[in-house]
């Protein structure tokens, strides 16, 4: 038998979404133990963000805004949104991610003004 039971009301998304809070939360996955507050509410919100770029990109919306301040400012929240996800699980990961990633010197390489069509 499952570990968890589902409930009629719960959807799937819901319940794969309590069953990874459950397992990122359990000790023998390592526990977060670097995630202080211990409110699924506010990890929740920070994965909630993470997973609209994430549909943006798979669906191949825009991240190029036409105010490149905007566009800064957005791109910007999205990597350190990133990096608070990954340190809240496992900083060591997180500071893998820093190191390999290739977001920074591709964002320099930008053009600050686009010109359309």
């Amino acid at each position: 038998m499952d570990t968890y039971v589902r409930s009629a009301q719960a959807t799937d998304c819901d319940t794969i979404d309590l069953y990874v809070w459950k397992s990122l939360r359990d000790p023998a996955n390592g526990g977060m133990p670097n995630y202080q507050p211990r409110k699924r509410a506010i990890f929740e919100s920070h994965v909630k963000m993470m997973r609209d770029l994430r549909n943006r990109l798979s669906h191949q919306e825009h991240i190029v805004l036409d105010a490149f301040a905007d566009e800064n400012h957005y791109l910007d929240e999205q990597y350190a949104n990133l990096d608070w996800i990954a340190r809240s699980i496992d900083p060591k990961a997180a500071n893998w991610i820093h190191s390999q990633s290739r977001v920074p010197s591709l964002r320099e390489l930008r053009p600050s003004n686009i010109s359309r069509y």
